[in-house]
């Protein structure tokens, strides 16, 4: 099982297209990309809804961080969810909320 890689390149297109072909044969497809990276997954339950990077949002993680610290107390460990991509609905009972953030152990919570 391979919980998640990194990669590097100096050839991003190139690399895409040889990921592409390669993890397409696991049934692996294209969770997000962006100039600065792709990041290609398999979702054994359901398909992989509101998958996004954080260049994707409106507001820098700074800025939010600002403004939050303005009304409330920020402590080390906190966790700010902010925002949905587009196309995401609204939690419901079941469902499981997958967080990834790199160099950190992921986050799942399975709403009850």
């Amino acid at each position: 099982m391979i919980g998640y890689a990194t990669l590097g390149t100096n050839d991003l297109p190139r690399a895409v297209a040889f990921y592409d072909a390669l993890l397409a044969e696991i049934g692996a497809k294209r969770l997000w990309d962006s100039d600065r990276g792709v990041a290609w997954g398999v979702s054994m339950t359901q398909p992989s809804l509101g998958v996004a990077s954080l260049s994707q949002m409106i507001w820098r993680v700074a800025e939010q961080i600002a403004k939050l610290s303005e009304a409330f107390e920020l402590m080390p460990g906190d966790i700010i969810y902010s925002g949905t991509p587009e196309n995401v609905g609204p939690v419901m009972r079941g469902d499981v909320i997958e967080c990834h953030i790199d160099r950190l152990p992921n986050l799942s919570i399975k709403i009850v």
